[in-house]
């Protein structure tokens, strides 16, 4: 039975029941494409079905196709275990802080166990990097230990902006641990080798083995695949103020 759910002036349509405890995966068009070139790889690999999707009226009107049928450009995925947070297209500026209030309570509702947010960080030099340097966030003193445990290097200082920040903040407020993990990348271009390098701290926090080899040995069909999605998205931060770190 398909639900339809209304948060903010943003739609959830749900296609299928989907049971607690799972946990969600956020990889929304960023920097380098981080996230989302990653949460397209656990989509693939790991046969995950579509789960849910969001419309807006201020969402661009662009819908993809996949062997003849359109798909909602900004939906979600499960395999049973993890719910993956996707878009292949640019969330828009104005729209970040109710996508991210929609995201998060409709997360909430489903009584998920934990959120990650996977990002990249830009760094001038990244060409010189032969293995981008991950870093680890979280909203509350036990995710912060649990990095520390599983061998993903806090972030000691800085700010960070853009929808995984408000997320962060907003499931804290509801009591949900979360976390992001920060890749080095390059910063307008999409950046396969952060992506794995984001997922191999990924298996790590989650236990789970991921194969990123794939991404390394095709990165240069990969940056091809991603070159309109990272073109719209540097369009879009252009417009926003984004994020730093240090």
């Amino acid at each position: 039975m398909v639900v339809h759910l209304e948060y903010y002036d943003i739609d959830v349509v749900e296609l299928e029941p989907l049971p607690a405890n799972l946990i969600a995966i956020e990889g929304l068009p960023d920097v380098g494409l981080v996230g989302a070139i990653s949460v397209f790889h656990l989509i693939e690999k790991m046969h995950m079905r579509p789960v849910a999707y969001f419309k807006s009226d201020a969402l661009p009107p662009i819908q993809s196709v996949k062997m003849g049928i359109i798909q909602e450009p900004v939906a979600a995925y499960s395999d049973g275990r993890l719910l993956v947070i996707s878009s292949e297209v640019p969330i828009p500026t104005a729209l970040i802080k109710n996508f991210s209030r929609t995201l998060a309570d409709w997360l909430y509702e489903k009584r998920i166990a934990f959120a990650v947010s996977i990002n990249g960080f830009p760094v001038q030099r990244r060409i010189e990097i032969d293995k981008p340097e991950v870093v680890g966030v979280s909203n509350s003193e036990k995710g912060l230990e649990i990095l520390k445990e599983k061998g993903i290097k806090p972030l000691e200082e800085g700010f960070v902006a853009g929808i995984f920040a408000e997320l962060l903040s907003i499931l804290k407020d509801r009591n949900i641990d979360a976390y992001a993990i920060i890749a080095e990348s390059f910063p307008t271009y999409p950046d396969p080798g952060a992506a794995a390098s984001a997922l191999e701290a990924l298996s790590k926090l989650l236990d789970i083995k991921i194969d990123v080899q794939e991404l390394l040995q095709k990165a240069d069909e990969i940056r091809l695949n991603f070159k309109d999605l990272s073109a719209k998205t540097t369009q879009n931060k252009m417009e926003a103020m984004p994020s730093m770190y240090r």
